[in-house]
Parts: C-alpha cells; sequence; structure tokens
C-alpha cells in the first residue's frame, strides 16, 4: 500500500513537473517563431534610397539572427534538461518496478509455501481418514460378533432354560 502511494506521488510530481517544462518550452518556440517573424520582416524590407536594404535594416537583422540563435540555445537547454529530469525518473520508476517485481515474487513463493503446507494437510488429512474408516470397519465388526454371541447366549439360554424346565433340582 505504502510502495504505491509513493510510486503514485513520484508519477504526479514527475508528471507536475514534465507539465511545467512542457509549457516552459512552448514559450520558449512562441518567442523563437516571433523573432523568426522578426526577422522575415527586416529581411522584406528595403529602405535605402535605392530600394535595398540599408546599413540600419542589415543590423537589425543580424540583432534578430543573434536572438534566434540565443533563443535556440535557451530551447536545446530546456530540452536537454527535460531529458536528464525524464532519463532521471525513468530510472526512479525502474528502480520502484523492481522493487515491486521482487515483492511480488516472494509473495509468490510465500503463496506457494502455503499451496505446499495446505496440499502436505491433505495428505495427512487423508491418511487421518483411511485409518479412521478402517478403524471404525473394525468397529463395526466387533460390534457385529458381540450381537451375534449376544444372540447366540440368548438362545442358548432359552434352550437351556427350555431344557431345564423339567428338571426338578429340590427332590430330597
Amino acid at each position: 500500500m505504502r510502495l504505491s502511494l509513493s510510486i503514485l506521488l513520484i508519477l504526479c510530481a514527475v508528471l507536475n513537473v514534465a507539465a511545467m517544462q512542457e509549457r516552459e518550452l512552448d514559450q520558449l518556440l512562441d518567442e523563437r517563431d516571433e523573432l523568426y517573424e522578426k526577422y522575415k520582416v527586416y529581411k522584406n524590407k528595403k529602405s535605402s534610397f535605392w530600394g535595398t536594404q540599408s546599413k540600419k535594416d542589415l543590423r537589425r537583422i543580424v540583432e534578430t539572427l543573434k536572438e534566434i540563435i540565443a533563443k535556440d540555445t535557451e530551447i536545446v537547454m530546456a530540452i536537454r534538461s527535460e531529458n536528464a529530469q525524464s532519463n532521471q525518473s525513468l530510472k526512479s520508476e525502474g528502480k520502484n518496478a523492481a522493487l515491486k517485481i521482487a515483492e511480488l515474487e516472494e509473495e509468490v513463493r510465500a503463496r506457494i509455501n502455503v499451496a505446499a503446507n495446505k496440499q502436505k494437510e491433505v495428505y495427512d488429512l487423508n491418511d487421518e481418514l483411511k485409518f479412521a474408516k478402517k478403524q471404525k470397519f473394525g468397529a463395526h465388526v466387533t460390534i457385529t460378533i458381540l450381537i451375534i454371541l449376544l444372540a447366540a447366549s440368548i438362545f442358548y439360554s432359552y434352550n437351556l432354560r427350555k431344557k431345564l424346565k423339567g428338571y426338578n433340582f429340590h427332590k430330597t
């Protein structure tokens, strides 16, 4: 639970940083587009007496190109920074995933052990059941023999009484 919560927090932070960097990169690209439009205006401007570009126009073009180069450098630095943070977050996510995989593998091993123990218990209970059935069969056989002996003794005593009924033991 804690691991998934921490992974979620890290993911939210990475997404938040990525969104901020994307906005920053979009802003830099928009600024570069504005500079490029400014460059095109100066490039097409022909304000000299002869209908060509004046020295002032050429200086503006050079200054605008310098600004575009500076903006391109900012864009490259922003992209490098974004890539470095992205790589770092990917490494972090990879470590978290490896930890989660290790935890899940340990859980699988534990569950396999539990299943093996349960299977052993099932085998033991089956052995106990077989033994109990044998004892039950032995008890039934014993009870049946005792019932037969009791019936035989009752039958024998009944026959013996019949025979002895006519015999008088008290003759003097």
